[in-house]
């Protein structure tokens, strides 16, 4: 305050009181652990203390390729002092972390939103491959790697192939918990279930 008005005796301070308004609350996967190329849905909760929403929609926003299905999804109506949840319906295309921004828009505006990690198993599994590790060889040493493919998924693995320097097998269509072992060797590539 650098200086009062004509005819103010005094300056007064009051408490200014900040509310939150509508918000991104939970985000939680309600089909289980994600799981590389298999739907999973996204369930969001959205709370309004202060105001009813009309028309509002979810949007996922993730890098481009990491994910397949709709990424907007309406809410519906949500009057004053309530909450409402929506499901967002995609598919992970890779496995690991996919990091994303839950945001909730209304009224053609971007009111809230939430930082969101999507956290993928792999459909595909490699275990008890041999060696485990990086091997020295001599030049014109042949280099065989044993190990098993497992489908970790709840859904058929589809046209699964093994590649490996230049060779490579179709190993065909891995239901889930299947598991097929094999070995690898520069000049040739066998499997068994």
């Amino acid at each position: 305050v650098h200086r009062l008005a004509p005819g103010a005796v005094a300056v007064a301070t009051h408490e200014i009181e900040t509310y939150y308004g509508a918000t991104v609350g939970s985000v939680t996967v309600s089909t289980g652990t994600p799981v590389q190329s298999e739907p999973c849905k996204l369930r969001v909760h959205v709370v309004s203390p202060d105001v009813a929403l009309q028309g509002a929609v979810l949007r996922l926003v993730v890098p481009g390729g990491s994910v397949q299905g709709e990424q907007e999804t309406a809410l519906p109506a949500i009057e004053r002092g309530s909450g409402a949840t929506g499901e967002i319906a995609i598919t992970p295309l890779h496995a690991g972390p996919i990091p994303a921004l839950v945001e909730l828009h209304a009224g053609g505006h971007l009111i809230d939103r939430r930082p969101y990690t999507l956290r993928v198993r792999p459909k595909l599994v490699l275990k008890e491959v041999f060696p485990a590790g990086t091997v020295a060889v001599a030049p014109g040493q042949r280099v065989t790697v044993k190990g098993t493919v497992v489908n970790a998924g709840s859904q058929p693995a589809i046209g699964v192939e093994v590649r490996w320097m230049e060779q490579s097998v179709l190993l065909g269509d891995l239901t889930p918990g299947t598991a097929l072992t094999g070995q690898l060797r520069q000049d040739q590539l066998k499997w068994r279930r």
